[in-house]
């Protein structure tokens, strides 16, 4: 019999609600780049950022980059929309 403890049960927790909300919120970037006319794969070009700061442990040099990874795509997740038809679609209704 598998029995859990409370610190094996909240990651098992944390893990499941990770895993659930992954996919949509990878989903709805790659939406609101097409907004602007580029490819929704464009989001990975900042996964190296995040890799690095995991490889380091987020010590001083980790969370530094971690942070500046996080803004440079905050930045550019928040571009105006493309106002016109591109090759994603039409403009989205307001």
């Amino acid at each position: 019999m598998l029995l859990l403890t409370d610190a094996c049960y909240d990651t098992l927790v944390i893990w499941v609600i990770y895993l659930t909300l992954l996919i949509p919120a990878i989903a709805v970037t790659a939406r609101r780049i097409h907004d602007f006319g580029r490819s929704g794969w464009m989001q990975c070009i900042f996964i190296p950022g995040f890799i690095v700061a995991e490889i380091l442990n987020y010590n001083a040099a980790g969370w530094v980059i971690y942070i500046a990874t996080l803004i440079i795509f905050v930045v550019y997740i928040n571009q105006k929309t493309d106002r016109r038809k591109n090759k994603f679609g039409p403009v989205p209704k307001k």
